[in-house]
């Protein structure tokens, strides 16, 4: 039998094959097709058909969760619900309580930081676009999330569990940070504010941040909540210019400031961690046994 930190080392190289490799061929095999609907999709310019461009962009997260659920299933010998969660089943009210509660945080710091430090915002609604793309968001945005938490989070807190120095949370988090990082070097706004380290901390401190709750949690329902309402914000209430994935918000900051949104996260984390321990019962936790 393979060592089980030889399994997950293996299942990690199967599960980027998938991503990368299979997830980039099937993309690149859909774009045709995608073209016959929206004839004017460019890949290299994301805005050309931000409806068409955000479906191709999907198919890899599919890729991504097959791959997961067959090394899981098929190396690992376990359930995805046990890369999930601990609990006895998936914690779903978890996952809606602790997004709707960050997309109100969001939406509050977002406006408290635009009354500190003005941004140039423009109203870009248009009901017909927005209505066309607000299906497709809520019901594809959630498998991505859930796709990225599957492989940042709970494939790493499993990998590492029980490991004296790996599993212990202060190595643990950054870890997790600097992977989620590394997968979002090729978005737009990385190249464009390279220099400045506050673009690379907000991914840091994200990451970090989605992995202290998954080992509080022991689950990651509340992460996987926190993230898609994290997008579902960026997709539909305030996007920004050059975007990685352009759509009709309500609202487009025309030049994103790095600085202002690793503050807001910041203050935004600081703010659930309080409420997580504020609020009665589990309203915010899952209430597991240790």
């Amino acid at each position: 039998m393979i060592h089980h930190s030889r399994r997950f080392l293996l299942g990690a190289l199967i599960i980027m094959v998938f991503w990368i490799g299979i997830g980039s061929w099937a993309t690149l095999a859909l774009t045709a097709p995608v073209r016959m609907i929206f004839p004017d999709l460019s890949l290299s310019d994301p805005s050309s058909e931000p409806l068409g461009f955000f479906l191709l962009a999907q198919t890899g997260f599919f890729v991504l969760l097959l791959g997961i659920y067959l090394t899981v299933r098929h190396l690992l010998g376990s359930s995805l619900t046990s890369f999930i969660t601990s609990a006895s089943s998936v914690r779903i009210s978890l996952a809606l309580r602790a997004g709707g509660i960050w997309f109100l945080i969001i939406c509050l710091f977002s406006a408290a930081l635009h009354l500190i430090i003005p941004q140039q915002v423009q109203v870009t609604f248009k009901a017909p676009d927005f209505l066309l793309f607000l299906p497709f968001v809520l019901l594809l945005t959630p498998i991505q999330c859930l796709s990225e938490e599957l492989l940042f989070r709970s494939y790493l807190w499993k990998w590492t569990e029980g490991h004296r120095i790996l599993s212990f949370p202060w190595v643990l988090c950054p870890l997790s940070g600097v992977l989620f990082l590394a997968a979002h070097l090729g978005n737009p706004e990385i190249s464009a504010l390279g220099g400045r380290l506050s673009i690379y901390g907000y991914y840091l401190l994200y990451g970090a941040f989605l992995m202290h709750l998954t080992l509080a949690d022991r689950g990651i329902e509340a992460a996987a909540g926190i993230h898609t309402a994290n997008n579902l914000f960026a997709l539909l209430v305030l996007n920004y210019e050059g975007s990685v994935l352009p759509s009709p918000s309500v609202l487009t900051v025309q030049e994103l400031h790095s600085a202002s949104s690793l503050a807001a996260v910041s203050a935004a984390a600081a703010l659930y961690l309080l409420l997580r321990r504020k609020l009665p019962g589990d309203v915010l936790t899952g209430m597991l046994p240790r």
